[in-house]
């Protein structure tokens, strides 16, 4: 793996104060020694870069002053710096756990999966589940606390800094989260409606004697006396004999007797008989009247009971939010809690109700056979991913407020764990007390079991009302509902109210009038939900507010994160706050595992989809929404994720330089930017590598401003952004180089004090401090570094000389390697390893992040050198061998050896710090003025037909071809061949 090469930059202050640098590895305990401190270049720089303080959008110029060191990983602090203020904590560790568990565990858990679990295997229902969670819900869950503890932001400005190209992700989440939270605070204000209702002696839904009620209603036993009437119908009209006794309509062993069942159920599903339970919700909750043809164009009236439910709800949320999580850490300690108890105590009444085991029994009987059906698969992901809830910003919000080192995987493993386990055993409740309803009412299972509101609002309070102590039962269950709708209300109030108070600091310093009016706004634009027919306006939300729109978001989040911030920055992030990196299963999943989830989600719920309606359309009070309004709900969905491309097209406008330098720029993170570090370089895996070529293909053809390395001669050259957004090159020489472009000795007075002619040619002074050298037979180029043709001693130990249409080359025998074969291999060298190790010489610019690209294995350099017979005539060493280059350790002083592409065996040689050379064998530290220097691969112009010569560090390049030319050095049409071109 190439690993980031970074320098630090030490910053003068205007006051010229000492700069404090620490190491962050380590927990920022350890300091940093460097060992190459002494000999790094340094060279002083008068540009001006821009700073961004951590929580203020200020601009602050600094002069600096950049040296090379090993790639260890620094912060700078400044001493001058104004210190931002501390960030709110949460009192205890165990509030947090609390409130994630409180957010995670919802009104889901009750009303959705018990009956997915049901309605696809039961049992085999698991499976898939299971891996749902392990492979894309437990994944994202941790990524996300991650982020948000590593950044300590809210979603707006995290994303901001994680990638700015894609920081939209965080506007289009928060965006999400506060339609999310205004219909979900709706939903529990019916429970808080159901709540008061349920203090009375008899429950409103549990009979048909109310003001509210039509003559269609009808009771359980009322409905129990149609489905056995009808079966006597059928039994006299078919003249058969079978014993209405012996009808269980959840074991009809015979055909008869199914028959009987099915045709008297359907009957039922298609009369006018409407329960009380239904009536309630539709004519007293709400004022669903039929004959008032009621709409979304015509909502009617405005229901103030509803209103001041929806007011005490808000009303909860401000005095347990408006302090911050100090607050709310203490209150989830009931909300999150408490549903747990009454899950216990309905579990335990459960077990003695008739029917109840039947219920369980249906409920987690598996049937292997659905496993078959894609759409199982889907709802086990779907369901995963929205009970866990990973992209509402409100994982990130949360964990900003923990301490740095806080072990947030554990937290994420033992919530993940706790959801899942809750989801199963909710399961049980539901399904006990569904049994029980089947038992009093006649019908089957499969005819009463329901999901969403209408089990919570409909189906469970009627066998509720059927219990002996019913109002009892009814104040915990519907407490229980309201407990756990508003942990999650807390969460999604929470992301909205530290993304936008992180991105704009004064609203954090009034959080008491935020929060206050955030939750005014809310309330008032929740009261068109309060109508008449505010239901349907609540359904279409909840149909197309979030269901895509947030899938599309965390998919872009795992895009960001894994294939743009990168895997490595990721981990060293992790290493940082945990100690540990994470390992495979983390990396893959974040990959590959948690993209291929969401995508699989968004695939096949876009192929499933059909307009929704309200109820189905047996339904007494079934709605067809009209067409308008399926376009207003996808211009809702399309509202939020519209930010993602519209702040990348923003970010991309207001950057400097040409398309690829501001691509470079915009995905830069954050943290690198503060450390100025060149965004051509900057790479943190082989993932990051793609996007970096595919930036230098866009460079190539539209002429950006990138370094090349033959803009400095003998040292490094870097990208500075200066205050007015423009990008200056800089080079930073070599020890005892000097020039501009690092193209002289500090003490040289002419070229040819360095004797930079190879091979015994004289060097001739030319005007503007360069040369030319007037070459030897046989030799050419600019330093006469090529061998024109073959000659008697051209290879040493045994190679064989072969004559190419351009110069002379050596063919080694197995023994041997090197340009000229005056190199041993060393018998004992270890096998070359697959693992890239880290280099430490070059800071690479994007021409060679291409070339490493293609890398297939490297090593260090360890050989035995053999001396040629006439060692007083320096070598020409090339870049390019004919055997798979790395396998000989050709690099000498430590050198890191690359195979830049294996279908070539082509290679280079990285150089430590203070060498240079081919392979490394020269030294800059004994160099004197009558030293031979070589100036460059390129010098020498070996590229032909018109190729462009790149040198990529170390005196190495290689050719780039144009047009039809192919071959090492462009010496080769593709016109002539017919297959396998080489890539340069």
């Amino acid at each position: 793996m190439v690993k980031r090469i970074l320098s630090h930059h030490s910053i003068n202050t205007a006051a010229h104060e000492t700069i404090e640098v620490e190491r962050r590895h380590s927990f920022e305990k350890t300091l940093l020694t460097n060992n190459r401190a002494n000999s790094a270049p340094m060279i002083s720089n008068d540009a001006l870069l821009e700073g961004e303080d951590d929580h203020h959008n200020s601009k602050k110029k600094h002069s600096i002053t950049i040296v090379n060191v090993s790639a260890t990983e620094l912060t700078i602090k400044k001493p001058d710096e104004e210190q931002p203020e501390a960030r709110e904590q949460w009192s205890e560790q165990l509030d947090f756990l609390l409130s994630i568990i409180g957010f995670a565990v919802d009104l889901a858990n009750i009303w959705r999966f018990p009956y997915l679990c049901y309605k696809n295997g039961g049992g085999a229902f698991l499976i898939p589940y299971v891996l749902s969670v392990l492979l894309g819900g437990m994944p994202l869950f941790y990524l996300e606390l991650l982020l948000g503890q590593y950044y300590r932001q809210g979603a707006i400005t995290c994303w901001r800094k994680i990638c700015p190209l894609l920081a939209g992700i965080g506007w289009a989440v928060t965006v999400i989260a506060f339609y999310t939270d205004f219909y979900y605070n709706v939903v529990i204000s019916w429970g808080l409606y159901y709540l008061f209702a349920s203090f009375r002696k008899i429950l409103p839904w549990s009979d048909c004697n109310h003001s509210w009620t039509t003559p269609d209603c009808s009771t359980v036993n009322t409905r129990r006396r149609f489905l056995e009437n009808c079966i006597n119908q059928l039994n006299n009209t078919l003249n058969t004999t079978i014993d209405l006794s012996r009808i269980n309509p959840n074991e009809q062993n015979s055909f008869e007797t199914s028959l009987l069942y099915e045709n008297c159920s359907e009957s039922l599903k298609h009369s006018r008989i409407v329960s009380p339970a239904q009536e309630y919700f539709h004519l007293q909750v709400y004022r669903l009247n039929k004959t008032r043809n009621l709409s979304l164009e015509n909502l009617g009236n405005i229901n103030w009971e509803n209103v001041a439910c929806l007011a005490i709800i808000y009303l909860i949320c401000y005095f347990s939010m408006w302090k911050g999580v100090k607050t709310s850490g203490k209150v989830v300690w009931f909300t999150a809690l408490f549903p747990y108890v009454v899950l216990t105590i309905l579990m335990i009444r459960g077990l003695f109700l008739n029917g109840s085991m039947k219920g369980i029994e249906y409920y987690i009987r598996p049937d292997l056979s659905k496993l078959n059906d894609a759409s199982v698969w889907v709802d086990a992901a779907s369901q995963t991913f929205f009970s866990l809830g990973p992209g509402f910003g409100v994982l990130m919000a949360f964990a900003s407020y923990n301490d740095f080192h806080h072990n947030v995987f554990r937290d994420a493993m033992i919530t993940v764990a706790v959801n899942s386990i809750t989801s199963f055993a909710s399961g049980f409740v539901i399904f006990m007390f569904l049994g029980y309803m089947s038992e009093v009412s006649g019908r089957a299972i499969k005819d009463v079991a329901e999901q969403g509101s209408t089990l919570v609002f409909i189906v469970y309070p009627e066998a509720i009302a059927t219990m002996p102590w019913a109002p009892v039962w009814a104040v915990f269950f519907f407490l229980m509902l309201l407990t756990l709708g508003l942990d999650s209300s807390f969460g999604g109030s929470e992301a909205i109210i530290t993304a936008l108070s992180d991105e704009f600091p004064v609203l954090r310093r009034h959080r008491e009038w935020f929060v206050g009016i955030l939750f005014f706004f809310y309330f008032l634009i929740g009261i068109p939900s309060c109508t008449d027919a505010g239901v349907y306006f609540v359904e279409l939300l909840q149909n197309y507010a979030a269901f895509y729109s947030i899938i599309i978001a965390v998919f872009f989040e795992a895009i960001a994160v894994s294939w743009l911030y990168g895997i490595q920055r990721i981990s060293e992030d992790v290493q940082e706050m945990l100690g540990t990196k994470p390992g495979k299963f983390w990396i893959g999943t974040w990959c590959f595992a948690a993209p291929a989830f969401l995508g699989g989600i968004i695939i096949f719920g876009l192929a499933r989809y059909t307009n929704p309606a309200y109820g189905e359309p047996t339904d007494p009070f079934y709605y067809k929404y009209p067409d308008w309004s399926h376009l207003l709900g996808w211009m809702f969905a399309l509202s939020s994720v519209i930010f993602i491309p519209a702040v990348a097209i923003y970010q991309l406008l207001i950057e400097k330089g040409s398309l690829a330098t501001r691509f470079r720029l915009a995905i830069t993170p954050w943290k690198e930017r503060q450390r100025n570090q060149n965004p051509d370089i900057i790479i943190s895996t082989n993932h990051a590598l793609l996007f970096i070529i595919f930036i230098h293909l866009i460079s190539s053809s539209i002429n950006a401003e990138i370094c090349q390395t033959d803009d400095c001669r003998s040292g490094d050259c870097e990208l500075l952004r200066l205050s007015n957004g423009l990008i200056k090159k800089s080079c930073h020489c070599a020890k005892n180089v000097c020039g501009e472009t690092c193209q002289r000795l500090c003490n040289a007075t002419s070229p040819c004090d360095t004797n930079p002619c190879w091979f015994g040619g004289t060097c001739v002074d030319v005007a503007n401090f360069d040369y030319i050298c007037l070459c030897p037979s046989n030799h050419s180029g600019k330093n006469c570094r090529t061998v024109v043709s073959c000659q008697p001693n051209t290879c040493y130990n045994g190679g064989t000389c072969v004559e190419t249409a351009y110069a002379a080359r050596c063919t080694c025998s197995a023994d041997f390697s090197g340009a000229y074969c005056q190199y041993k291999k060393n018998k004992l060298q270890s096998k070359s390893t697959d693992t890239l190790p880290h280099v430490e010489y070059k800071q690479f610019d994007a021409e060679t992040l291409a070339v490493i690209a293609n890398l297939g294995s490297a090593s260090n350099g360890n050989t035995q050198r053999m001396n040629p017979p006439d060692s007083s005539v320096p070598l020409a060493p090339e870049a390019h061998s004919q055997f798979v280059f790395c396998l000989t350790n050709p690099c000498d002083n430590g050198g890191t050896c690359f195979v830049t592409n294996t279908a070539t065996t082509k290679g280079i040689c990285v150089c430590r710090d203070g060498y240079f050379g081919d392979y490394c064998e020269r030294s800059f530290r004994n160099m004197t003025i009558a030293s031979q220097i070589p100036s460059g691969y390129c010098s020498s112009s070996p590229c032909l037909n018109d190729g462009t010569c790149v040198e990529v560090g170390g005196f190495q390049g290689y050719c780039r071809c144009s047009g039809e030319y192919r071959g090492l050095y462009c010496e080769i049409s593709v016109r002539a061949v017919s297959c396998n071109p080489t890539p340069w």
